[in-house]
């Protein structure tokens, strides 16, 4: 699931502004929008989260929302839901289309969510999710609750502190489940089997610390360690490496997969070096996904290509106005 095109009106300080995010007839994964504060970034990233939140759609006439949405579906998607059509026998509750499961997703939430998010889940293979990355994250301390950790499905995400306090909870529960399935593998190679697959993700920015297991004590906190052999645990790392590690295992928890991501100021407390390369970290979270990012970054800005730039700027009208990086020779 994509967005092919996003047309947004009389939100905050948009009066009326088309992006498409198809080109060379291919919807782009990765979409950076840049410009000066106040051109409007946050509030395309907020408008996309709200409409499917449904908090801008006059669902008896789609044109007259202020947020409207071009929704593109891969070929596996639409099959899915098509064999789900000829397998449903509940005519009442049988979602026609795109536009039905939205409209029944936002009344359900008045009366029976899970009843309306399980009718999302069911309709795809993979179950696509909306995750929203504010920029203003608040980082407090964390630990470990439950090696038992479960999360439900739900079909809106935003990453908080709130879900970011039930990252060591997800790390210490991705240990035991794995050492449930795999009998044969002793404590130390399942720790070793999950501790290589975080460091993983963050291969390419070549960081000084890397996680290294969990604390031998009844907490189970996930153990870092640096170059020079000294370790700590999570609430230790610095401002930036706390800032990398929580924001991305905070998505990497809600394991994407066919979803849109929306991150605001990726950049914050990141060295330039790990700005150039953070979108892609990002990729390497789930798959199918299409990332939406709102930057002040030069460092951010190079590291993608002209067509993903969308420049938002204001005309001498003072209205907001976009150009692709390639208009605007970025």
């Amino acid at each position: 699931m994509k967005i092919e095109k996003v047309h947004i009106k009389n939100i905050k300080g948009i009066k009326d502004l088309e992006l498409s995010f198809k080109k060379d007839n291919k919807i782009l994964d990765v979409i950076v929008l840049a410009g000066v504060n106040g051109s409007g970034k946050t509030t395309i990233l907020e408008s996309i989260k709200d409409f499917f939140d449904n908090k801008s759609i006059d669902f008896n006439d789609i044109e007259k929302s202020n947020v409207n949405l071009d929704i593109f579906f891969e070929e596996f998607e639409k099959k899915n839901t098509e064999d789900h059509e000829k397998t449903s026998n509940n005519d009442e509750y049988e979602l026609l289309n795109f536009s039905n499961i939205f409209e029944a997703y936002h009344y359900g939430k008045y009366n029976d969510s899970k009843f309306y998010q399980d009718l999302i889940a069911k309709r795809f293979e993979n179950s696509p999710k909306i995750i929203y990355v504010p920029a203003n994250n608040s980082f407090e301390e964390v630990e470990t609750k439950s090696t038992t950790l479960s999360r439900n499905y739900e079909f809106i995400n935003i990453v908080n502190s709130e879900l970011m306090e039930d990252i060591p909870s997800y790390i210490a529960t991705r240990r035991n489940y794995l050492a449930t399935i795999e009998e044969d593998l002793t404590m130390k190679e399942v720790t070793n089997i999950i501790v290589n697959e975080i460091n993983s993700i963050f291969s390419i920015l070549e960081l000084d610390v890397k996680l290294k297991g969990f604390s031998k004590d009844e907490k189970t906190m996930p153990i870092f360690e640096n170059s020079v052999d000294e370790e700590f645990d999570i609430n230790d790392l610095s401002s930036g490496e706390k800032q990398l590690f929580l924001r991305t295992l905070s998505i990497k928890m809600l394991e994407p997969n066919n979803s849109i991501i929306l991150i605001d100021e990726p950049e914050l407390s990141l060295h330039p070096k790990w700005q150039q390369r953070i979108i892609e970290v990002y990729k390497k979270i789930g798959e199918n996904n299409q990332i939406i990012l709102a930057t002040h970054s030069p460092h951010i800005l190079g590291s993608v290509s002209n067509e993903n730039i969308f420049i938002l700027y204001r005309d001498e009208k003072g209205k907001i106005e976009a150009k692709t990086g390639e208009k605007y020779g970025y």
